[in-house]
């Protein structure tokens, strides 16, 4: 496994550098710069894989959303992170180390920095609430037979809609007015 994920490169339009993935790692300081280089579709099982590697080190186990796009002719992975049901979540310090010490992690500013002292016990005591709009419920949808949810964007991908349609049962037993009543 590699300490960095593809997902997170795109083409910068100057000083490009190889990268392990086909791609090229961007030097803009963690600013998207597009067009995106995109992933080779030889790549894209690899890093599925690694990334199930990578959520089996977290504790407990966290696996984001995970969606291949394509966008301007080019394979894009993209990543989801709700917050879950069973945080805080734990990781290795060092994913490559053979002896692994699982650590906290919050965000500061604009940095990931490991949560100790207050922190830490902050990051505890808010362990059970997870927001309303992190909380997954296309499961429940399925289950009980919903329809799934719609989802509209731009080209550009600078917005997006969710549409959650009504349960036709729910409809049937309490019909909505007209939108004219």
């Amino acid at each position: 496994m590699n300490n960095e994920h593809p997902a997170s490169q795109l083409q910068a339009n100057e000083q490009q550098t190889p990268d392990q993935f086909g791609g090229s790692a961007p030097a803009t300081h963690g600013q998207p710069v597009f067009p995106p280089v995109g992933v080779a579709e030889n790549q894209l099982d690899k890093i599925q894989r690694e990334l199930l590697q990578y959520g089996n080190l977290i504790q407990p186990p966290y696996f984001p959303v995970l969606s291949i796009e394509e966008f301007a002719g080019k394979n894009l992975v993209v990543l989801w992170a709700p917050g879950g049901q069973t945080r805080p979540y734990s990781c290795p310090k060092d994913v490559t180390a053979k002896h692994r010490t699982q650590h906290y992690y919050i965000r500061r500013y604009s940095s990931t920095v490991e949560a100790k002292g207050d922190d830490q016990r902050e990051l505890l005591s808010l362990a059970a609430t997870v927001p309303f709009d992190d909380r997954m419920c296309r499961a429940a949808m399925k289950r009980n037979g919903s329809p799934p949810p719609k989802f509209e964007t731009d080209e550009n991908r600078l917005w997006f809609v969710a549409k959650l349609p009504i349960h036709k049962a729910f409809r049937q037993a309490d019909p909505l007015p007209d939108a004219g009543d």
